[in-house]
């Protein structure tokens, strides 16, 4: 019984290995960007208007 779960553990181990090289083979490629660069580009759009009634600095 002890072999079969060691033997899928390893499968699944295997399985995250794996996705984890391809992930960082990607991030080579493509030289992704950090997230904080991505939303000094864009901050204007991504942060509240102070005018704005949906803001949640303002109450209901």
């Amino acid at each position: 019984m002890y072999e079969y779960y060691f033997h899928t553990m390893s499968y699944g181990v295997n399985f995250l290995l794996a996705i984890n090289k391809t992930l960082e083979e990607l991030c080579e490629n493509y030289k992704l960007q950090p997230q904080e660069d991505l939303y000094k580009k864009q901050g204007s759009d991504l942060e509240f208007d102070s005018n704005d009634s949906h803001s949640p600095s303002r109450g209901i």
